[in-house]
């Protein structure tokens, strides 16, 4: 009954743990569904815009999950987007970021709160750009902004309406009456390079997407400045989850390798019992029945001792340790095996290895006596 017990136990541990993974990882998809990402189906997510360029000519949009270790993994691009960030820019991540829009990228930003937009402030300080956050008095939940800019660009035009949803205005040099210029500032470098920042949901968001002129501006922004990556590292989304690992061939198979040893072990063996356990069943079976001893079944002892030519090596191995173990008792020792051609078979493999188990059990007990 201990046997199965322990069993059941290990069954029921390594069910926990793949509960517990699956809820973690449920967790982690709701807050990726709620994020500024492709995967995200959501009004603040990217699904909707990721598709659409997918349909129109595939690849060009491309997602990452990690940070960019130089310049050269970004030559590719034309331009790339950093929408609603949750960590704040590493400095070695900012000097690539600048580098990307020094050799004429376009760098796209956009933030919906005040901790998004401090994630993105001494960025935007190094590149010159300075703009103040100021809270709308006048906003309200679910009600758009319909704007249009001054002057026309590669991605907006003064006889288009956009829609914006913002609690925040960016005042600058070009915001004026809470118009256009308030929510989207332009910053244009050398080489063709520049930097937007947006203010609000991003216009390429699920939500946004399909108001107004916005997707003509998604529209032109694909046409102009594809390739585009999109970065979903800062929205915490890396690479790989549990999931994702466990499709990698180099993860999967040390891994199930690692719990069926571990079953294998269980269902062949039981748990470690007591020594004063072990010693009141063999008073009661007798001296000639089969014994688990060590806290092993005699199953997994003869796969470990197969062939039988290591039975006598097995138990030679026991003498020596007693012997290091009670140097006093020496010449004891010595004679407790006895020659015996028969030691190759099972039964007295086993009634041989009990005595000297009884034995050391003694030594022990008189030890602690002592």
């Amino acid at each position: 009954m201990r046997d199965r017990k322990n069993i059941y136990w290990t069954l029921a541990i390594l069910a926990f743990f793949l509960f517990w993974v699956w809820g973690e990882t449920q967790v982690s998809l709701q807050k990726k569904e709620d994020q500024a990402t492709a995967y995200s189906s959501q009004g603040r997510g990217l699904n909707f815009f990721y598709k659409l360029s997918e349909s129109l000519s595939p690849g060009r949009v491309q997602l990452s999950g990690r940070l960019f270790n130089n310049l050269e993994e970004l030559k590719s691009y034309k331009s790339m987007a950093l929408l609603s960030p949750k960590s704040e820019f590493r400095k070695d991540q900012k000097e690539i970021y600048k580098q990307f829009v020094e050799s004429g990228g376009l760098l796209l930003l956009s933030f919906e709160d005040e901790k998004e937009f401090k994630n993105m402030e001494s960025f935007l300080s190094e590149m010159g750009i300075s703009l103040q956050l100021k809270k709308r008095e006048d906003f309200r939940n679910q009600t758009l902004s319909l704007l249009s800019p001054q002057k026309e660009s590669d991605l907006f035009s003064p006889e288009e309406t956009y829609a914006f949803y913002s609690q925040f205005e960016m005042e600058n040099p070009f915001c004026k009456d809470h118009g256009f210029e308030c929510y989207v500032y332009q910053q244009d470098f050398e080489e063709g390079g520049a930097v937007w920042v947006m203010a609000g949901l991003p216009l390429l968001s699920n939500a946004l997407i399909v108001k107004n002129e916005n997707r003509l501006a998604a529209f032109r922004l694909l046409e102009n400045y594809s390739p585009l990556i999109l970065d979903e590292y800062h929205h915490f989304y890396s690479d790989y989850d549990f999931f994702k690992l466990m499709q990698q061939p180099r993860f999967l198979f040390p891994f199930l390798g690692f719990f069926l040893s571990i079953f294998l072990f269980l269902f062949f063996s039981h748990a470690l019992q007591d020594e004063e356990e072990v010693f009141e069943a063999q008073a009661e079976s007798g001296p000639d029945a089969p014994l688990t001893f060590h806290g092993f079944n005699e199953n997994l002892l003869y796969a470990t001792l197969a062939p039988s030519s290591s039975y006598p090596s097995a138990l030679n191995q026991h003498l020596v340790f007693l012997q290091k173990k009670f140097p006093r008792r020496h010449a004891e020792i010595l004679g407790l095996l006895k020659p015996d051609n028969n030691l190759k078979n099972v039964p007295h493999f086993l009634k041989e290895g009990m005595r000297l188990l009884v034995f050391h059990q003694n030594c022990l007990t008189e030890k602690g006596k002592r």
